[in-house]
């Protein structure tokens, strides 16, 4: 799931992002950048499905844009 938001990144010459977020539809998962390179495996994992069956999520409200807004270049 990494090949294509790498390239991405390599192809764009975006040194500074240290994470990615991939999708399979209802889960995001996260891949970390490190000194030697991505990590084969995702660090991190979120499913969608879970959180807005669980949470009243607030009207007009995106859980990805708010991931989005989290990223250190958005503060």
């Amino acid at each position: 799931m990494l090949v294509q938001p790498k390239s991405y990144v390599e192809g764009m010459e975006l040194k500074n992002v240290r994470h990615i977020l991939t999708t399979d539809g209802e889960n995001l998962f996260m891949y970390e950048k490190s000194n030697t390179g991505w990590s084969p495996d995702p660090v991190g994992y979120i499913n969608v499905k879970v959180l807005q069956k669980e949470y009243v999520l607030p009207k007009n409200t995106s859980l990805v844009d708010t991931l989005v807004r989290l990223q250190p270049s958005a503060v």
